[in-house]
């Protein structure tokens, strides 16, 4: 019995790669059947911050695929974050920017995470933004 699970769990793994993999050679396909977003970076690095400043930066989002993309929302891990999208659908080939801003009022190294949420066959793309907080002297 235990031989027979063993089996069929590798027999599972083995197809769940192919199926990754089949998606990784049909990339092309589905950017011709979806709306396909693309960032420019998934880490930001803020540097070192002084307490009370509030640091802003932004994302670069594209749509490659071949219908509009819509920014249905975008989350932050924390509420010093405060992140900004347009409400427009991107059509395909353009870019926008998803912007927010950082309140330093918490001292210490940091990492967060910002999640777009969107129509795209990806459907959620996750930005990192680290960063330190050093008291203003």
């Amino acid at each position: 019995m235990k031989l027979y699970l063993l089996l069929s769990f590798h027999a599972v793994l083995l197809a769940l790669s192919d199926i990754a993999l089949a998606s990784d050679i049909d990339e092309a396909a589905l950017k011709r059947s979806y709306p396909w977003a693309v960032i420019d970076k998934d880490t930001i690095d803020l540097g070192i911050l002084k307490q009370g400043i509030t640091a802003r930066s932004h994302i670069t989002v594209r749509n490659e695929g071949q219908y509009d993309l819509i920014i249905a929302g975008v989350r932050s891990s924390c509420g010093l974050m405060i992140p900004n999208w347009p409400a427009e659908p991107v059509q395909t080939n353009e870019e926008v920017m998803v912007s927010f801003r950082f309140n330093a009022s918490r001292l210490g190294a940091f990492e967060r995470r910002i999640t777009i949420h969107s129509n795209a066959f990806q459907k959620n793309k996750i930005i990192t933004v680290l960063g330190e907080v050093v008291p203003d002297e």
